[in-house]
This record gives structure tokens, C-alpha cells and sequence, in this order.
């Protein structure tokens, strides 16, 4: 199979001016799409990260997006139903990232800047060439690899590898994530980490390291 994966910045799209403006992270994955009369529709899960207030404003500003037609939340998680009229100037180049033909690799990540990192796959080449080709012409788009491989159970990315982290679990481990916590040598340490949350160090190290036991659970199972 080949796998492309590819940059682009879609200034008219839904999410990408989004992350930007409330400054969050997400990864949507497309959950459905078909057409029905003269529109277009797409179901996307969409998961959020970043600091609790701006998830709040993105979540409130999406909702009220007049092409969202129906919208459910929970926690840092979003369902949304995406509902556009089809246009003929448009349906060609739109289209294309969601033909049958496509394998969805991964959730699209989109960062605090609007970047859209793809990864997607098909037998057919010439679809990720006519993809790319589009991307460079309508979404500033810059190829970072195309190539064949045999896709493994490691390449695949579901909401469902996440293990049910609560609320502060989820806090600590991305706040010592972003933070290159886990890097070697580590950028940070757990009492700056505690300060920056406002709780104490014993406190930030209970959640942390629950997190923690719970994703090596998570990912033990899995190997």
C-alpha cells in the first residue's frame, strides 16, 4: 500500500483558523461521509488539547459554526455532524480527500499554528499524486513523505488506544509531555510542573504517575 503524509494549512476550513485563534490542539478523524441532494455531509470525532479555558472557547465557537448541524461533547471529546452545500467549483478538489479509495491512517492533527498533518493510504498511487497535487495548488500543502510499505498494527492510530484517564490525569501527563518531561536528559522537573498547575508537588505526582501506570497498562496490552 502507498502512505502519504503531508502538511497543509486549509484557511477557509472549519478547524485549522480555530486551533489558532484559541491556541489548542486536535485530532479528528472522519467517522462518515456521503452526499444527499445538493449537500455534503461529514461525521468527525474530534479530540482537544490544551489549556482548559481555550478548549471551552474552540468547543463554544465550533458549536456555533453554521455548517455544524449536529453536536455532542464529553469531556475533551466532540461529535459533530458537518453539513456544506456542494459546489461545483469546489466538490472536485474536496472530494478527493474523502474517496472510498482512502485509508485514514491517522486522525488529521491539527496544531496550535492551523497546521493539518495527514496520513493517509490507498493502493491506487496516482490518488495520493492527484492529492498532493491539489494540496500544493489550494492549502499551501508540503509533501513529507510518500512511500510503499505494509502497514502494521503500530502505524494504526484509534481514539480507542487512549486509556480512561480522569480529568487531572490527563492534565499532568500532557502538561510533563509538552513540557519534554520524558526527554533525555528531561527539560523539566516535577515541582515546576506542580507550580505551573498551582497544586502541590506530592498532589501533581499522584496524578502523574496514576496516568502513567494506566497508558503502560494501556499500551501492555496491545504489544
Amino acid at each position: 500500500m502507498w502512505v502519504l503524509k503531508l502538511s497543509l494549512k486549509d484557511k477557509k476550513g472549519i478547524f485549522s483558523w480555530r486551533n489558532k485563534r484559541f491556541n489548542v490542539r486536535t485530532y479528528a478523524y472522519r467517522t462518515g461521509y456521503y452526499k444527499k441532494a445538493n449537500n455534503a455531509y461529514l461525521n468527525a470525532i474530534i479530540l482537544i488539547e490544551g489549556n482548559e479555558k481555550n478548549k471551552q472557547e474552540f468547543i463554544k465557537s465550533l458549536r456555533d459554526d453554521k455548517y455544524i448541524k449536529k453536536f455532542e461533547v464529553k469531556r475533551d471529546l466532540i461529535n459533530c455532524l458537518i453539513v456544506k452545500p456542494i459546489r461545483i467549483s469546489s466538490e472536485r478538489k474536496e472530494n478527493i480527500f474523502y474517496s472510498l479509495e482512502l485509508i485514514h491512517i491517522k486522525p488529521v492533527f491539527t496544531n496550535e499554528e492551523g497546521i493539518e498533518i495527514w496520513e493517509i493510504g490507498s493502493w491506487d498511487k496516482k490518488i495520493l499524486d492527484k492529492i498532493s497535487e491539489i494540496s500544493e495548488k489550494f492549502y499551501e500543502e508540503k509533501m513529507l513523505t510518500l512511500k510503499e510499505l505494509k502497514i502494521s498494527e503500530s502505524d494504526i492510530l484509534f481514539f480507542s488506544l487512549y486509556p480512561k484517564l480522569t480529568n487531572k490525569q490527563k492534565q499532568a501527563f500532557l502538561l510533563a509531555l509538552n513540557n519534554k518531561y520524558y526527554e533525555f536528559p528531561r527539560k523539566t522537573e516535577l515541582k515546576k510542573l506542580a507550580k505551573l498547575v498551582g497544586v502541590s508537588y506530592t498532589t501533581y505526582q499522584f496524578h502523574l504517575r496514576n496516568a502513567e501506570k494506566k497508558i503502560m497498562n494501556s499500551v501492555w496490552i496491545k504489544i
